[in-house]
């Protein structure tokens, strides 16, 4: 049993890992995006759920 909680948490590290390098590189193709003038949208407005 012990053997199975240490290769389940192995499993969820390497898998947060690679959830975090995708994160990033998706930060940084969204920054590229820029809007026009000084316009701040929430995410309400947008239409994303908070």
């Amino acid at each position: 049993m012990t053997q199975q909680n240490a290769a389940m948490v192995e499993e969820a590290t390497a898998a947060s890992r690679n959830l975090a390098g995708e994160a990033d590189r998706m930060a940084a193709l969204v920054g590229r995006f820029a809007l026009s003038g000084n316009d701040t949208y929430s995410a309400a407005q947008i239409g994303y759920a908070a």
